[in-house]
């Protein structure tokens, strides 16, 4: 589900063209989420400033190549898939 709403937030960003601050309203959704599952602070703190910079690095990439189609579509289904997938890799060795 939220690779769902990352690449939903990842368009809307390109079709509004504010990278920023759809990283900013989807690392907000993260906090709420973490409170509602009464993580700690810290553990919300680190993982809502992980969350901006990873989603406003893919945002503002994904903005930037907007007029090249396919980049674009690798971008917007390799991060998601790889932010899933490098986890289970390295828990693997």
């Amino acid at each position: 589900m939220g690779m769902l709403f990352l690449i939903g937030a990842a368009y809307i960003a390109d079709k509004i063209g504010r990278p920023l601050s759809v990283a900013a309203i989807f690392t907000g959704f993260f906090a709420i989420l973490g409170v509602l599952n009464k993580e700690s602070v810290i553990e919300i703190v680190i993982g809502s400033v992980v969350t901006f910079v990873f989603c406003s690095i893919y945002f503002s990439i994904l903005v930037k190549y907007s007029d090249q189609i396919f980049i674009w579509f690798l971008i917007l289904l390799g991060f998601p898939l790889a932010w899933f997938f490098l986890p289970i890799l390295t828990d693997a060795t």
